[in-house]
């Protein structure tokens, strides 16, 4: 029996300034929202991540209370575009 491989966790945080794309195993990657290549970034990172870890086809998306519902929908669509086709929702904790 080989034991289940831990799965990578990726995240990627909506924080008002920026992107924070997070996981085991990865780099912390933070993107300013105000570059105006903001999204492009994201899809960058994000197919890099997807090609670094074939198996992994997961991403949670972590948004703030005051997150734009818009943003959401593009992150997800993001992420969909670039290879992470099972999306996940969560809420950053407010404490």
């Amino acid at each position: 029996d080989t034991p289940p491989k831990e799965t990578l966790g990726l995240s990627v945080t909506i924080r008002e300034t920026a992107f924070v794309i997070e996981g085991r195993g990865i780099d912390k990657h933070v993107i300013a929202r105000v570059d105006a290549d903001a999204d492009q970034q994201l899809g960058t990172a994000l197919a890099s991540v997807a090609a670094a870890h074939p198996d992994n086809k997961e991403v949670i998306i972590v948004s703030q209370q005051d997150t734009n519902y818009g943003d959401i929908v593009a992150v997800m669509d993001i992420s969909r575009e670039n290879g992470l086709p099972s999306v996940a929702l969560m809420a950053a904790d407010s404490r």
